[in-house]
């Protein structure tokens, strides 16, 4: 039997994005008349997509009328500084014969410009970002994965670093992994249930190709 597909988030996941989302919320923020956010502060604003994140920066002026400029701004330097979590790469890598897609909350506009200049086009076989209103942690995100590319078995394993991740694969009735190098803490995944914890890229491959969970 073919490989299980694997479905994985995308910010604080695969990438580091943080220093570039950190920027740009905060030159938001002072373009707006508000005082620059702690890192603990733009980290709980990440992951629901980005009016949850424009909303928590900029709490007092609609999202709709922050997505351009932000957008404009984010998608040069800030996002460019982004880069693949140490070891990532040898996963994937190490990960190539199976279907691999990205579910991710993030603008589809930035995961473009974001995989084109990771270079990481051919890497996945589906990438799916909010649309039509759908996103995590609804699991019509990992069905539309599932289509586009055109994967015919319903196992699988989501990996994120957050409860969308862990709400979204159990709802798509997937088992889940919850990474700690991305944007949440340890207890606060595990408040989650993932159905594993890792702490770093080589634990998740070993879970990636066992025949069982390892706890």
């Amino acid at each position: 039997m073919p490989a299980q597909p694997v479905y994985f988030d995308l910010d604080g996941t695969l990438v580091d994005t943080f220093p570039g989302l950190f920027a740009a919320v905060n030159w938001l923020r002072v373009a707006h008349g508000l005082g620059e956010a702690d890192a603990a502060q733009v980290r709980g604003w990440i992951g629901g997509g980005i009016d949850a994140l424009l909303s928590g920066a900029v709490p007092h002026v609609d999202p709709s009328r922050l997505r351009e400029p932000f957008l404009e701004h984010y998608v040069g330097a800030p996002l460019l500084s982004s880069r693949p979590y140490d070891g990532i790469e040898a996963l994937l890598d190490a990960l190539a014969s199976r279907p691999l897609a990205i579910v991710t909350n993030k603008h589809a506009q930035s995961v473009e410009r974001l995989i084109e200049h990771l270079g990481w086009g051919d890497r996945f076989a589906a990438i799916v970002c909010p649309h039509d209103n759908v996103r995590k942690p609804d699991p019509e995100m990992v069905e539309r994965a599932r289509e586009t590319a055109r994967i015919d078995r319903a196992d699988g394993w989501f990996v994120g670093d957050s409860s969308f991740d862990i709400e979204t694969g159990r709802g798509a009735r997937l088992r889940t992994i919850a990474v700690t190098w991305g944007f949440r803490t340890r207890d606060e995944l595990l408040s989650c249930g993932p159905d594993v914890v890792v702490d770093s890229p080589a634990e998740l491959l070993q879970i990636l190709t066992a025949d069982r969970i390892v706890s």
